[in-house]
């Protein structure tokens, strides 16, 4: 019999929901200035954990680190980091068109996937919830922006009771059946908009109320409005792995290991270097959603308890105006970096290290080393 899964949701603005585990994690999110989050290390290398990384270019740092993954990074519309290293677990090479999964760095995507369906005229961010949820009592409480930007008051779902009703047997129907129940039939933690709070519940809801409203299946809009109109041609969702398992070969998890549901909209997309610098520059240009949806995305959010939410639409913010999120599924960790004025983005992924090594490699060493370089 297949082992039952616990959505590993870690509620760090990271997520493992696409793999079965035992192990859970209920710490609250840090999203604080500098960091877009806080998570266990991995084993790392001696030259990766010291406090005085190697000199030169951003590429010669890597390489001198020994960092194993990809580095992808765009400054003006043309690449200034192409950095690959490593195998997969199947032992092919890791190249820009590797797929990874990237974890809770999907959240941003069901935030796009929202913003779309409003400008279609499909639903409002301002709609209360028990629109979609009629059978939730907190729903006439709650809205989409609540959700979007973690203001909910929605308890975590990273959480023994729920995991242990999961299982890779069910069907996705089953699956989102059984979180939808233990959601519903739980307080809040306090009034929606009085303050923020991680929740990996927020997004598994925006994606269940992007089914409904566009009467299709999340993975399937997902590659209707966006993966197949940009060319990205190397993504695609934990939930498509059952059927793909050519695609499935060489990932960091089994087949069998896969719970249909779990990670949906929080942490289920699966994409490579190549494919996010397409995504990440489409959403922040314009041509994915709108410039004034995108906007809205990285707006600051004030709350009685809170002056400034340092978390957007599925984006945290920081206060030098870039706007970013890191994921880790199993053994991978990856990060994004937008930054707004400078038409400069970043992609990292790693199967070699933990999510704060990666995001201090990226911010204390990289993105100064690349735009310092090109004079800004």
């Amino acid at each position: 019999m297949k082992k039952l899964l616990a959505i590993l949701l870690s509620a760090s603005i990271i997520i493992s929901a696409a793999a079965c585990s035992n192990t859970v994690s209920d710490n609250e999110a840090d999203v604080s200035e500098g960091t877009f989050e806080s998570a266990a290390e991995t084993a790392v290398s001696e030259e990766v954990q010291s406090s005085d990384y190697p000199a030169g270019s951003a590429e010669e740092k890597l390489e001198n680190m020994g960092f194993k993954g990809v580095v992808y990074a765009i400054k003006d519309g043309e690449p200034c980091i192409e950095y690959t290293a490593g195998t997969m677990k199947n032992g092919a090479e890791i190249t820009l068109d590797t797929p990874v999964p990237v974890g809770s760095d999907s959240k941003h995507i069901c935030a796009a996937a929202i913003m779309y369906l409003q400008e279609q005229g499909k639903l409002s961010v301002d709609d209360k919830i028990v629109k979609y949820f009629p059978e939730y009592e907190n729903g006439g409480e709650i809205t989409i922006r609540n959700l979007l930007n973690m203001t909910s008051g929605i308890h975590e779902i990273t959480v023994d009771k729920l995991s242990k009703q999961l299982s890779v047997d069910n069907t996705k129907a089953e699956n989102v059946a059984i979180i939808k129940d233990y959601v519903f039939n739980k307080t809040l933690q306090y009034e929606p908009g009085y303050t923020y709070s991680y929740c990996n519940a927020n997004y598994f809801l925006l994606s269940n109320i992007a089914e409904q409203v566009s009467g299709k299946d999340y993975s399937e809009l997902l590659h209707e409005i966006f993966f197949e109109p940009l060319g990205m041609t190397h993504t695609g969702t934990v939930d498509e792995l059952e059927g793909s398992p050519d695609w499935a070969d060489g990932m960091t998890y089994d087949l069998d290991d896969v719970c249909p549901g779990g990670a949906m909209g929080s942490g289920d997309v699966i994409t490579s270097a190549s494919d996010m610098r397409i995504w990440l520059e489409a959403l922040s240009s314009g041509k994915a959603i709108s410039e004034e949806s995108f906007s809205a995305m990285t707006e600051y959010t004030v709350t009685p308890a809170q002056p400034k939410v340092p978390y957007g639409f599925g984006l945290a913010l920081k206060d030098d105006g870039s706007v970013g999120h890191a994921g880790h599924i199993n053994s991978y960790a990856a990060n994004i970096s937008i930054v707004k004025d400078r038409s400069f983005t970043m992609f990292m992924a790693s199967e070699e290290i933990g999510v704060d090594t990666l995001q201090d490699i990226m911010f204390r060493e990289l993105i100064p080393c690349v735009l310092e370089d090109t004079g800004e």
